[in-house]
């Protein structure tokens, strides 16, 4: 109080007051901003979900990369494999544009292995199609013996609650009040059986809110030993109450209000029997939602949404086996990689030629080589003699798909052949495949946009943050894509990989 009556001597009283309030209102605002700036990453916790357009995603969307240009001014024309000439499609002194092919080997196995890798590659596509189903089943079966579960024991506080009102309190009076009493022992107060029953108020009571909240696995698993206690605790309260009962005289026997001694034991048999059955359930009902727990993981290993999949790893396996076949097919078929004329051609058909064998020469005055490099998913998009746009104008084509991955960049070696006054032997320059040089009309998308279960299919958009399921009619599957027959349009956007995402969860776009 001193401090503050100095500084009201000091800086007038007015002052004071006024700075100390200033310093209030700024504390309550960094303790405002704090509680923001929390608010803000809890919220970021979300998923981050890519949403394109469906054109984007389509076949039809453009790819774009970046190479560099080399000179070259004559390209030697070796075969990679040994076999026989089947066919010369050029001479000495033709001219050729690039991709054009010279000569071709025998070649009829390596084809036939290439029709085997597609049929392999599109049945594990099918495959893992499947696998996703399987993952929808089983996550039906989990949520379906959950609820059993819960049913159970919902159904055990019934049964039990039902055992003591209907067979139970037959032998005891006064229930309402704190003088119960236990017929079958001369209406005895202070009695075990007495104090174990009049404890069953409290239990039941319990029990009752504990089944009415159950939701997930983890309150059911941990209300399961409480229900088996509960119901534990009543079957041994009817065995005592069987017990005393044996030991009433002859003359007692009809103490029941009228009832034979001997009919109600009966009747306590009957119960104690329900309550065996109870507790089956119980157990019964635990094991099948541990076992559906466990088939729903083993289908998401087996599926393409688990990080470790099954299926994703026999996707990549056929992928590969197909790009092995088409790298052998075509080591059978001898292109040139630039345009020009055929200055050399040393086959003839029927001829047989050893594997590096050089069979022609092209010369070319002005000829180029463009090298670019591309993923996986861009790789399938190519195929050699595709034709490309370079910096906008120049037209080339592509020669040449690296058989395996460069072991540096780790993507693969694309060539692309060009004839430019424009560019000089280490420009960098970009590359453009336009797959929808026609009009686009047709929907296709990637099957990782698609979610599939038993009967339907459906495409995820994104409305207010929160996941929004659309049903689609599938049409041919082409590969890694898949066509959209109905329901869906190229403007539409849509989530580009559904995988582990279900509808209505709440996410985060980018």
């Amino acid at each position: 109080m001193k401090f503050i009556t100095t500084l009201y001597a000091w800086y007038g009283k007015r002052t004071v007051l006024t700075v100390s309030a200033v310093i209030v209102v700024l504390i309550i605002a960094a303790l405002a901003l704090s509680k923001n700036e929390e608010t803000t990453e809890t919220v970021s916790q979300l998923p981050v979900v890519t949403v394109s357009s469906v054109r984007a995603l389509g076949s039809g969307s453009d790819l774009q990369l970046i190479g560099s240009v080399r000179s070259v001014n004559e390209a030697s024309i070796e075969t990679e494999t040994g076999g026989r000439v089947t066919a010369v499609r050029t001479a000495v002194g033709e001219k050729v544009v690039a991709g054009t092919i010279l000569a071709q080997l025998e070649n009829a196995s390596e084809y036939a292995a290439l029709l085997q890798a597609e049929g392999v590659y599109e049945s594990a596509l099918a495959a893992a199609a499947q696998s996703d189903i399987s993952v929808t089943e089983a996550e039906n079966a989990k949520r379906n013996a959950l609820t059993a579960a819960i049913a159970a024991q919902q159904t055990a506080y019934t049964t039990v609650n039902g055992v003591i009102i209907n067979t139970v309190d037959d032998v005891f009076r006064n229930l309402e009040s704190y003088n119960v009493s236990f017929v079958l022992n001369g209406g005895v107060y202070n009695d075990e059986i007495v104090a174990t029953r009049k404890a069953l108020r409290d239990d039941m009571q319990s029990w009752s809110q504990l089944v009415a909240g159950l939701q997930s696995k983890d309150t059911v698993l941990s209300a399961e030993a409480t229900s088996r206690a509960y119901t534990q605790s009543v079957m041994t309260l009817m065995d005592k109450i069987y017990e005393r009962s044996l030991a009433l005289s002859n003359v007692d026997k009809t103490t029941l209000s009228g009832a034979d001694v001997d009919t109600y034991r009966s009747e306590l048999t009957t119960a104690r029997a329900q309550l065996d059955g109870v507790m089956s359930s119980l157990s019964t009902s635990i094991t099948q939602l541990n076992s559906a727990e466990e088939s729903y993981n083993r289908a998401v290993i087996n599926s393409t949404s688990g990080t470790v999949s099954a299926a994703n790893a026999q996707l990549k396996q056929a992928l590969g086996a197909l790009k092995s076949a088409q790298a052998n097919y075509e080591k059978t078929v001898l292109r040139t990689p630039i345009s020009g004329v055929v200055h050399e051609l040393s086959v003839q058909q029927g001829d047989y030629v050893a594997a590096f064998t050089p069979v022609g020469k092209v010369i070319s005055e002005g000829a180029q080589i463009v090298t670019t490099y591309v993923g996986d998913t861009d790789r399938d998009r190519l195929a050699v003699g595709n034709e490309v746009t370079i910096d906008g104008s120049i037209t080339g084509v592509v020669t040449t798909i690296a058989p395996s991955v460069d072991s540096q960049t780790k993507k693969t070696e694309v060539k692309i052949a060009i004839e430019s006054n424009e560019l000089t032997n280490g420009d960098t320059v970009q590359i453009l495949y336009a797959n929808n040089a026609q009009v686009q009309t047709e929907v296709v998308i990637p099957l990782t946009a698609v979610k599939l279960t038993a009967t339907e299919a459906f495409v995820y958009k994104v409305v207010d943050g929160i996941i929004i399921a659309e049903p689609v009619v599938l049409g041919d599957i082409r590969g890694s894509q898949v066509v959209i027959e109905e329901n869906l349009t190229l403007s539409d956007e849509i989530i580009s990989d559904v995988r582990g995402l279900v509808s209505g969860q709440a996410v985060e776009t980018k």
